[in-house]
């Protein structure tokens, strides 16, 4: 049986910026002629299966086995896009129907316009934005049209003004947001109107629909990845492949992270891309960018540190100071050690009055980001 670092190794092989005889070469020297049990599990985890099937496809003597589940992983991946692509045009007509101004982000137009192929990069669920403004109206629409709120502890909702709720459509679920970031907003400035603004457009499969202009794109990447632990492969990818599909100005990404706020975040996850995937990041740029905390860079997301590189990169975003003791907190909860999960948004709680209040609240906070609380200021 091989070892889970060895399993990690193939992944990344698979991801690698490294041209096709090399990378056949390195999977290969990983993967031929042993079992690979567990491959698929793992690949899953990390959001590649699809990437690392039609690398070890092309390598003889690979585990069949494990080709043939990774197989499935990618097919599913494909079901799962096409099923997303009929909801985004499902969604596009309830939108513009309503007459609201909205863009769709991540899942299908990473597959899309970023990733050669869509079962490349699966996903779960259809990530839109529309003013915050207009949010009452755009959940009211899609009731309207016979969508159910999956949320139901608008109490919940409410206290931490969440940043999207979900919505049921007829394969998968949007995330319809009013703000990129659910949680924690106080700490950026990132800005809705701004995102809406500078949206570019692009046809997904034959559906117009607007998206994020790409240094916005490559900035909510990285911190998205970021504020998530960046402990998952296929963040990394995202961040990679994008700057490969859209090479960015460096100079206007840095810019544009500290009016952000976020370069912290943009600085762990673009040391990462270059470090586990080869990804061209000039030196200067990380040279810039806040500096990283030492643990940092001795952290592997996909090896058996993985738990403490997602805690680092989770506190290292949460304070660009890079405090000793907080980094020191984040290591101690490894593996598991957890404050407790969060009471769920899917179980009941509150009434009507919190969901009316809730939206209130959202159409109040607008681009403030700021994190309101019910009972508190408002």
């Amino acid at each position: 049986m091989t070892p889970r670092a060895s399993l990690a190794r193939i992944l990344v092989a698979s991801l690698a910026r490294i041209d096709e005889d090399e990378r056949r070469r390195r999977i290969a020297a990983l993967a031929g002629g042993r079992r690979l049990d567990g491959l698929a599990e793992l690949a899953e985890r990390h959001g590649v299966g699809g990437a690392v099937f039609h690398a070890l496809r092309a390598v003889p003597g690979v585990d069949p086995a494990a080709v043939g589940a990774l197989e499935t992983i990618a097919r599913t991946t494909m079901g799962n896009h096409l099923g997303s692509l009929g909801d985004l045009a499902l969604a596009k007509d309830v939108l513009d129907r309503a007459g609201i101004p909205w863009l769709v982000f991540k899942g299908p137009v990473l597959a899309e316009d970023v990733y050669e192929r869509p079962d490349l990069r699966g996903y779960n669920d259809l990530d839109l934005l529309v003013p915050a403004e207009a949010f009452s109206a755009t959940i009211e629409a899609f009731e309207h049209r016979g969508f159910a709120v999956l949320d139901r502890n608008w109490r919940l909702i409410r206290e931490q003004l969440r940043g999207q709720l979900h919505v049921g459509l007829r394969h998968t679920v949007a995330d319809v947001h009013w703000h990129v970031v659910n949680r924690g907003r106080e700490r950026f400035n990132v800005q809705t109107t701004q995102l809406l603004d500078r949206a570019r457009p692009l046809a997904l499969n034959g559906i117009d629909v607007r998206t994020l202009e790409e240094t916005d794109a490559l900035l909510h990447l990285a911190l998205h990845a970021c504020l998530s632990g960046c402990h998952r492969l296929v963040w990394l990818a995202d961040v990679d492949r994008w700057i490969q599909a859209h090479p960015p100005v460096w100079d206007d990404l840095i810019e544009r992270s500290r009016s952000w706020n976020v370069g912290s975040s943009l600085a762990i996850t673009l040391a990462r891309v270059r470090r586990i995937l080869g990804t061209p990041v000039p030196s200067r740029v990380l040279a810039t960018l806040p500096q990283r905390p030492m643990l940092d860079r001795l952290t592997r997301p996909e090896g058996s540190a993985g738990e403490l590189s997602r805690a680092v990169a989770k506190a290292a975003s949460r304070d660009a100071r890079w405090k000793a003791r907080r980094l020191w907190i984040a290591a101690s909860r490894i593996p598991g050690a957890r404050n407790g999960a969060p009471r769920g948004i899917l179980a009941h709680g509150g009434d009507e009055v919190d969901r009316v209040a809730f939206m209130e609240a959202v159409a109040r906070a607008g681009d403030s980001g700021a994190r309101r609380r019910s009972g508190h200021r408002m």
